[in-house]
């Protein structure tokens, strides 16, 4: 991937793209339609490269262990509807996980509207 150098390229690397996360370093998360994840340089940080970033399965990764600090849209929580992890341990101890993912009543009505 070329690195982002204008505003008119960076603005043509989010075309058709939703902003799903505001991070927390260079680069903010945008969703194609298809679910595809990519790290796009904010608009202070021209000059940096843009890159695929996976997709929410990628992104629950990085929560599980720690590593992900970026703040969610409205789209994002959208995305994410249906994943979280809560670890378990069974009668035996062995550890297992359980997926779910939460949104409060207020964004849930939002996106009703």
């Amino acid at each position: 991937m070329p690195a982002i150098n204008t505003q008119q390229q960076r603005d043509n690397a989010i075309k058709g793209k939703t902003l799903v996360f505001i991070g927390d370093a260079n680069w903010d998360l945008y969703a194609q339609p298809d679910g595809r994840l990519w790290a796009i340089p904010k608009p202070d940080c021209l000059g940096c490269y843009m890159s695929p970033f996976g997709d929410r399965d990628h992104v629950k990764r990085l929560i599980d262990k720690g590593h992900f600090n970026s703040t969610p849209t409205d789209a994002g929580l959208a995305l994410m509807e249906g994943l979280y992890t809560r670890l378990m341990t069974d009668s035996k101890g062995k550890r297992f996980g359980l997926l779910g993912f939460s949104i409060p009543d207020d964004l849930r009505t939002a996106f009703a509207a």
